[in-house]
């Protein structure tokens, strides 16, 4: 979202993010995954031919230029914004669009009722936070809060009740040091399209939103094993969840870590990459289970850190579809009543 959200534009403020003007008229180029590569076969931190060539001659990336952000640079980042409201000029502006906003919303949707829940949601955060995804961009910055009002109008039961139809393991499993929760999707578990899980998807961020009691940001953790890169090569499904999730949790993400992203996952990332700030981009880091290992002792809580890495080792090892759900249960943390 700043999920301008990979899984699309800040998946997001930060799954993803609005505020990224790709046009739409703009064809989309996908990667062409030549050199003979297996479809399953996994390369760390891979974008071009060029880093696929030096990893196929057994030469580390970390060795070599990467077209990727270093890890060093995805690490979780303090409480600012990219942009900065520290001078009581921005603050009168972000006020500026709360209000601009509220009065577009309720003249646009005059039986959302100025008592309801998006109203309530639009408040001085959620202007600040908007305000400082799109970079002090008043036009860019109206057009992402309005639509955001919209599409939590658009999917009100979803927001107030968080009910959804379970269809894969998406869930909060804990928090990192800084007490951010962190969410956990294990790829190998979806099963069907990417529009049939997009409730789950939305819901569940909502729910670490509601949890976060620090930042107000969130840590999503994207276990890319057993990927099935077809059931997520939906233009229309991608860019409808990068928009909402860029919009209305703008802001929202410390980071994204993708685990194993196999040569079969760079047509998703290709996507995806059209709706993502910079910024966002840089909020990506792609690492080997190996070196996910690492990352979450240093940076998660220590219970989470070890429901993360036995979630790595379920996933790849030879279970029965009971007993990867129970440990599923085992390890998720409830959404707040």
């Amino acid at each position: 979202m700043d999920f301008s959200w990979i899984w699309p534009s800040d998946w997001t403020s930060g799954l993803f993010c609005c505020t990224s003007e790709a046009p739409r008229s703009t064809p989309l180029r996908l990667p062409h995954l030549e050199l003979g590569c297996r479809k399953d076969e996994f390369f760390d931190c891979v974008e071009t031919n060029e880093d696929l060539k030096r990893l196929r001659s057994d030469i580390s990336v970390a060795s070599t230029p990467s077209t990727r952000v270093p890890e060093s640079e995805g690490g979780l980042s303090p409480s600012i914004s990219a942009y900065s409201l520290a001078s009581s000029h921005e603050e009168v502006k972000a006020m500026a669009l709360l209000e601009r906003t509220r009065r577009s919303f309720l003249e646009r949707n005059p039986s959302a009722g100025a008592d309801g829940p998006e109203m309530a949601w639009a408040n001085d955060e959620t202007a600040r936070r908007i305000w400082g995804a799109c970079e002090g961009n008043q036009r860019r910055a109206d057009k992402a809060f309005l639509q955001a009002m919209e599409f939590r109008l658009r999917d009100r039961r979803l927001y107030t009740t968080l009910r959804f139809e379970k269809r894969c393991d998406m869930r909060i499993i804990g928090f990192d040091k800084e007490s951010r929760p962190v969410l956990y999707f294990c790829a190998l578990s979806q099963k069907d399209w990417l529009s049939s899980i997009t409730d789950q998807f939305l819901a569940t961020f909502e729910a670490a939103r509601r949890m976060s009691s620090t930042d107000g940001r969130i840590v999503c953790i994207v276990d890319m094993h057993g990927l099935q890169a077809r059931l997520n090569a939906d233009y229309t499904a991608v860019k409808d969840l990068a928009d909402s999730m860029g919009c209305v949790f703008a802001e929202r993400m410390c980071r994204i870590i993708l685990v194993d992203f196999s040569t079969a996952a760079q047509t998703i990332w290709w996507m995806l990459k059209p709706f993502l700030s910079e910024v966002t981009q840089r909020k990506f880091s792609f690492i080997s289970a190996r070196k996910a290992k690492d990352l979450v002792l240093n940076e998660l809580e220590e219970a989470t850190a070890r429901k993360v890495i036995k979630s790595f080792e379920v996933n790849r090892s030879d279970l029965s579809d009971a007993e990867r759900e129970r440990h599923n249960e085992l390890s998720t943390v409830p959404f707040p009543s």
